[in-house]
């Protein structure tokens, strides 16, 4: 499944088809992102090519019909240790921002141009003119691909025909006019936001035997996707070896459904850390006055094979019986952003016994495999209580939040 859709919390959740799974009787061990499951198959191909493990980054860029995945792994033996995601999927306007948003915006530009009306989406036009354009790129991708390297190498903007439908003239400007306006931006936002955890992860993207940028899903396969990823690492010829994933064509839109099919199999491991750090927001006596502060319990970066049993707070948190109405209050980072959540239940339903005098609860979470979280509460007298919270990571995304 895409990456971002956790991010970005706008289509059916891992809680949702661990759900569902369950109600169908499907044998599901585990969700697997896409990049991630593109990344153990480069792994694999290499193996197979060079005779001997990777050893190092791997950059997967996963470009579909509708949503951009970019991961960042560590390639150690045969275990793969998930670092970073990021991407971009839902979009108000469009199409997401991907392979469709791309053809929507040419056949569009086109179409108005030489019929001097406007095209909706209602029109069985538009979703035939779709499905031509679409077989058009794929089909032609050769010549495109000669056609737009002309193009963006001339001084003098050399625009050639890329391909016809029916009577409609589709120039190398028409596709890289579009290409500027939806999809590079966004393209080269995600890749500046992956770049940004580089260090964080001693990551030299520079290094043409330990980094690899791996290109999966039908739309990375297209001539300007390539050539603005090439043109952000500072990619100045074919053969640098930072791109050599020995895919072939076809592997480049199969990697997924292959690198799944070898992770189902046991044949590689993939290792995800905790996408985010998550802890409780309490107050500590300081000097005699009551100070509010963060304490961490579950860490960013930390494997989530250490996280699948709880992990609980230093110490034994107390509640004034005045707050226990109050929601619990958990603080959330992923790196760049805080976020300070109340609970939609209150503290009273978190705890077990807290019409108990007196009494003192040991709090922590835990995480599963896909990253669902889990609030654990017991109190002085062994008793337990857990609280499913289920996807967190969305929650943190986005700006700052004051308190």
């Amino acid at each position: 499944m895409p990456e971002i859709w956790i991010k970005e919390h706008r289509h059916a959740s891992r809680e949702y088809l661990k759900e569902i799974c369950a109600e169908l009787n499907l044998p599901s061990h585990r969700f697997l992102s896409e990049p991630v499951a593109a990344s153990a198959y480069f792994a694999h191909c290499f193996k197979e090519k060079e005779g001997r493990c990777f050893d190092g980054h791997i950059l997967v860029c996963d470009y579909g019909g509708g949503t951009l995945d970019i991961s960042l792994s560590k390639a150690e033996e045969e275990n793969i240790t998930v670092l970073e995601c990021t991407g971009k999927g839902h979009d108000e306007k469009t199409f997401g921002k991907a392979g469709v948003a791309f053809d929507e915006a040419v056949t569009k530009s086109v179409y108005e141009r030489e019929n001097q009306k406007k095209l909706s989406r209602r029109e069985p036009e538009f979703v035939k003119l779709m499905d031509d354009f679409e077989e058009q790129k794929i089909d032609r991708k050769s010549d495109v691909d000669k056609v737009l390297a002309q193009y963006l190498k001339s001084a003098n903007r050399v625009d050639k025909k890329a391909f016809k439908i029916d009577a409609m003239v589709f120039k190398a400007s028409d596709l890289a006019e579009a290409f500027d306006h939806v999809i590079r931006p966004e393209l080269w936002k995600a890749l500046e936001e992956m770049k940004g955890y580089f260090k964080d992860h001693n990551v030299d993207d520079t290094d043409r035997n330990r980094f690899r940028v791996v290109m999966a899903g039908g739309f990375s396969s297209f001539f300007l996707v390539q050539h603005t990823v090439r043109e952000f690492f500072g990619s100045e010829t074919g053969e640098d070896q930072r791109f050599n994933t020995c895919f072939t064509l076809e592997d480049t839109a199969l990697a997924i459904s292959k690198g799944a099919a070898l992770v189902a199999n046991n044949l590689i491991n993939i290792d995800p850390t905790c996408p985010i750090t998550v802890g409780l927001k309490i107050r500590t006596d300081v000097g005699g006055s009551l100070e509010e502060q963060d304490e961490p319990v579950l860490k960013k970066g930390v494997k989530l094979s250490e996280y699948q049993n709880p992990v609980f707070l230093n110490g034994k948190v107390e509640v004034d019986p005045a707050l226990r109405k109050e929601p619990l209050v958990i603080f959330l980072g992923d790196g760049k952003h805080r976020r300070h959540i109340k609970l939609d239940k209150k503290i009273e339903q978190l705890f077990p016994n807290t019409q108990v005098e007196n009494n003192q609860w040991e709090v922590g979470f835990s995480a599963d495999e896909n990253f669902l979280f889990t609030l654990h509460a017991r109190d002085t007298q062994g008793a337990k209580q857990e609280t499913h919270l289920g996807d967190l990571l969305e929650k943190v995304s986005g700006p700052i939040l004051i308190r």
